[in-house]
């Protein structure tokens, strides 16, 4: 395996989270945990998503559009279920 830290690096690209995740670890190493690294958020704030990372959220987020509609409807049928039986009590 190889593990690098331009692993998976082309020319004219941006890393993608993996790539430095990679190169960081690895520069963590070497550097004999001398120097702490800055704080992820701030890490992340440079980095550039790949197409391919970028189309992988979208996905996720449908999916989880998906799912909320769902249980959203679920949801109300719960509701009018309930509100069906606790009219038909008796008073």
């Amino acid at each position: 395996m190889d593990f690098s830290p331009h692993r998976g690096m082309h020319e004219g690209r941006s890393p993608s989270l993996q790539d430095t995740t990679m190169s960081s670890s690895h520069t963590q190493k070497n550097r004999g945990d001398s120097t702490p690294l800055p704080p992820i958020n701030e890490r992340l704030a440079f980095l550039r998503p790949s197409r391919e990372l970028l189309e992988y959220y979208r996905k996720k987020i449908a999916e989880f559009d998906e799912e909320h509609e769902d249980l959203v409807k679920q949801l109300e049928q719960y509701k009018a279920t309930f509100e069906e039986q606790v009219s038909m009590r008796p008073c």
